[in-house]
């Protein structure tokens, strides 16, 4: 984040601190692990920056774990003013979209990169828009998310084939995100298998012409991937994903191989020895080319789990595991929405979403708190109505 020295800023952890009322114990105990990893790197490690690191690296684990549960906890009134709130990010995100995506405002590039060095007022060339993020596939996926609240809670049944498919154009022109994409598919295959049975020929044939760069960087990239022999198409797939799969696949490797992880904090050299484990060539990755240059060779994981699995190893990422389908355990009996939602957040934070960000995690807490019967779109701002309470 661009105000601090800090993966994302922690508002989302200052919010759940307020509201914290009372502590699961499981909740208790999966902090005290974090705590016990954050000491099993600093004692593991030689790191100049080792304190800092850990901070930072603690902070952005809590983030987004401790509003999860605390939304899930708040009293009725305040958990329908989030609600409410919620929806209004939608149509921030989408009065982003425009200033970013129309390409006048250029002149509020300052003030973007202030907030996110990375991000930017207008397109960044051929790879879309990023809102407040670092890059347009974690937009793209954040901005799903978020249309997740609008879907359930504000458009009628009969309008959602129609918003579904606004919503693919926009990852596709807008976004111009492969990631997005392949996720939006996921989207498709949990909340509205008609649409995409209807989509695929469509998809198909888009994808069997030739397709050039002004279809943006998702069409041109699954084109390019189709009309090569499979060998060449996983690694043009693993050299244009940036650090993206040969970090989930060294992650796994490292989290196998030590199961109490690197300790967190020490992920710059963890990251590294996980690398070196997978016996892959990364001279021939141009990500791993240009931050050779730079001399940054360690990174970040993609996913919340995989940076756990590197950081605490698998025994951290089951106990996260275990502790989120614990504290959600009541949610998911109240429909087979609640359990598709809960699903497709676990594969967010499992492999593409970003360690710190809260996006995915919040709007996945409000959809499955929301009870029909008491939150229906009708009787939404009914501040009388009854959250589901944990039991």
């Amino acid at each position: 984040f661009g105000l601090i020295s800090s993966e994302v800023l922690p508002y989302a952890l200052t919010y759940a601190l307020i509201n914290l009322r009372r502590i699961n114990i499981y909740l208790l105990m999966f902090i005290g692990l974090i705590f016990l990893s954050v000491l099993y790197g600093i004692w593991t490690t030689n790191q100049n920056t080792i304190v800092k690191d850990t901070v930072i690296s603690t902070l952005a684990f809590l983030n987004p774990l401790l509003i999860f549960a605390v939304i899930l906890r708040l009293p009725d009134a305040e958990f329908l003013r989030f609600v409410k709130t919620s929806r209004n990010v939608f149509y921030v995100f989408l009065l982003l979209l425009i200033i970013q995506f129309s390409g006048v405002f250029g002149f509020l590039d300052p003030a973007f990169k202030a907030l996110v060095p990375r991000a930017s007022a207008t397109e960044l060339g051929f790879r879309g828009v990023t809102l407040l993020s670092t890059e347009p596939a974690r937009a793209s996926i954040e901005f799903l998310f978020v249309y997740l609240i609008i879907r359930n809670f504000s458009i009628p049944k009969h309008r959602i084939i129609l918003t579904d498919i606004a919503v693919a154009i926009v990852i596709l022109i807008v976004f111009k995100s492969a990631t997005g994409l392949l996720v939006y598919g996921v989207f498709l295959i949990l909340f509205n298998r008609t649409l995409l049975w209807l989509a695929l020929p469509i998809f198909v044939y888009f994808v069997t012409q030739n397709v050039s760069s002004s279809s943006g960087r998702a069409l041109l990239l699954i084109s390019t991937l189709y009309s090569m022999p499979l060998n060449d198409a996983l690694f043009f797939l693993s050299n244009t994903s940036g650090n993206r799969i040969i970090s989930i696949f060294s992650a796994i490797q490292y989290g196998l191989q030590f199961p109490l992880g690197g300790g967190i904090g020490n992920w710059k050299e963890t990251s590294i020895e996980a690398l070196m484990l997978t016996g892959v060539d990364y001279t021939k990755l141009n990500y791993f080319n240009a931050e050779w240059k730079e001399g940054t060779l360690y990174f970040r994981s993609s996913g919340y789990m995989m940076n756990l699995m590197m950081d605490m190893g698998l025994l951290g990422v089951t106990a996260a595991t275990a502790l989120l389908i614990k504290i959600t355990k009541p949610f998911l009996k109240l429909s087979n929405n609640n359990k598709k939602v809960f699903l497709f957040f676990l594969l967010n934070i499992f492999i593409v979403g970003s360690v710190g960000t809260p996006v995915s995690w919040i709007v996945t807490a409000i959809i499955i708190r929301h009870s029909e019967k008491a939150f229906g779109p009708d009787n939404l701002s009914n501040k009388s109505a009854a959250a589901v309470r944990l039991t």
